[in-house]
């Protein structure tokens, strides 16, 4: 303790005052209020990161309903702030997307690439985030299942990916948000068709 405290002194954090003994300078008063946020953020993030974790396929129909609000509004502000340098990365992963359609390879990663990549370039961190998150438990959970519902509907999605990113070249944001919760509905009307079908394969 009294090492620990000689340390604040050092720090200027703490000065000995008389029969007070030592009390908290202003930069200690500073320190201390960072080290209380910083404490604060810390337990967020853990009861956050638990909130984020899936356990039951049926929370892969809530969690693409969360990404369906937050992807209308990156795709929104992505056709409105993307450089053209991150317009043509975008450009980029359909043509990839195009290639693992023909020989009928799985093109999660290049799916989840697209949605990633706008919500890049809607230059919200926050939205980034959050995403990254959800995409992360969502191919956690859907790697343990033998067959996928979205995963027969490749043909389907790269084409809406190829409108989506068109209308984000034309700069016209309505239009990509209209797009992108088409996009969306129809993959969480999979999701959906999906749980259905495996709570009815599962014995009670």
């Amino acid at each position: 303790i009294g090492r620990y405290l000689k340390m604040l002194d050092s720090k200027g954090f703490t000065i000995q005052k008389s029969n007070q003994g030592r009390i908290l300078t202003e930069g200690g008063i500073q320190w201390l209020s960072k080290l209380e946020d910083s404490l604060a953020r810390a337990e967020v993030q853990s009861q956050s990161a638990q909130a984020f974790k899936i356990d039951k396929y049926s929370d892969l129909i809530d969690l693409m309903k969360a990404r369906r609000a937050i992807e209308i509004e990156t795709v929104r502000l992505a056709a409105l702030n993307a450089s053209e340098d991150e317009i043509r990365q975008l450009r980029k992963t359909i043509n990839i997307y195009y290639r693992y359609i023909a020989p009928k390879k799985d093109f999660v990663e290049p799916a989840l690439d697209f949605h990633s990549i706008i919500a890049d370039m809607s230059h919200n961190r926050f939205m980034k985030a959050i995403l990254e998150m959800l995409f992360f438990e969502e191919k956690r959970m859907e790697d343990n299942m033998e067959q996928l519902e979205t995963r027969e509907r490749g043909n389907t999605y790269v084409i809406e990916h190829d409108d989506i990113t068109r209308a984000i070249e034309d700069r016209d944001a309505d239009l990509a948000a209209r797009l992108m919760a088409k996009h969306m509905d129809g993959i969480l009307e999979a999701v959906e068709y999906q749980v259905k079908k495996m709570e009815k394969s599962t014995p009670n």
